[in-house]
């Protein structure tokens, strides 16, 4: 026979499970479809010659948004298109040197996948709307590119609201494409710090596994079962010991760009 204590301290325990998997509640497949799978693409840069079947080296992951205004922006880490920078200098009337930095288009991928088989995979060409300095060079390694079929994409995702806040122990999902080849793979975990240093700026780390080519990938916390944007996974230094630039900074640069609407009005 059970202890009274004992039964009372198990009803405690159950009580208590039971909290937490309200408070936690896990999203439903359809929600990480829509909000977390769907959104996230591969970015490729170009390399070599020719046009859209040519040679596209996979550079990193990124996260399609849309907006109430029909727009379509894809965020991604500035170190993901760095390959696609070429410098030119030109003289000027005076006769000075000038440094000049463009942007080759770049290239997002979505992997096609039905009934368990993968169909066949879409491409966008996109343009490098903005992009910051790198994390080595003081920036925060934020870029934002623009795709010039912008309804080709059908999902975007759903970014944390300005009144909420991420916490350690919240549960949250990466998707990346993990060594440039295993595209949008869903890795989950959860916050272990909400205010790592790095650089002296600000970091999430998390501990979803990741590895090259999750740069650029959405980070995704989970609150009362719904997937929410909260950042970009840059670097990582173990495959569940990573830093994500926190949706905070990510405002922050967006704002100085002129950018705010990619955030502000997605749905």
């Amino acid at each position: 026979m059970i202890h009274m204590r004992c039964w009372g301290m198990i009803v405690g325990l159950f009580a208590f499970v039971a909290f937490l998997a309200g408070v936690t509640q896990l999203p439903s497949e359809e929600e990480i479809t829509e909000r977390v799978l769907r959104p996230s693409v591969q970015v490729a840069y170009f390399e070599g010659i020719g046009g859209a079947t040519a040679e596209w080296q996979v550079a990193g992951s990124g996260v399609v948004f849309k907006t109430t205004d029909k727009k379509t922006y894809i965020l991604t880490a500035a170190h993901v298109v760095e390959q696609a920078k070429r410098v030119r200098y030109e003289t000027d009337k005076e006769g000075k040197e000038r440094r000049v930095e463009e942007f080759e288009d770049v290239m997002a991928i979505i992997e096609r996948v039905r009934d368990g088989i993968v169909t066949g995979e879409l491409r966008v060409r996109c343009r490098v709307l903005k992009s910051s300095k790198l994390e080595e060079q003081g920036g925060d390694d934020v870029a934002v590119l623009e795709p010039y079929e912008g309804d080709l994409f059908v999902s975007g995702a759903r970014p944390l609201p300005k009144g909420k806040n991420v916490y350690a122990g919240q549960p949250v999902y990466h998707c990346g494409s993990l060594w440039g080849e295993l595209v949008n793979s869903v890795t989950f975990g959860v916050i272990s710090s909400v205010a790592r240093m790095y650089r002296n700026k600000p970091f999430l780390q998390l501990s979803t596994t990741a590895l090259p080519g999750s740069s650029g990938g959405g980070i995704f916390v989970v609150d009362e079962g719904k997937c929410y944007y909260a950042g970009m996974l840059t670097r990582g230094v173990g495959e569940t010991v990573n830093l994500a630039v926190p949706l905070s900074r990510i405002r922050q640069v967006l704002t100085q760009w002129g950018l705010e609407e990619i955030l502000d009005k997605a749905q």
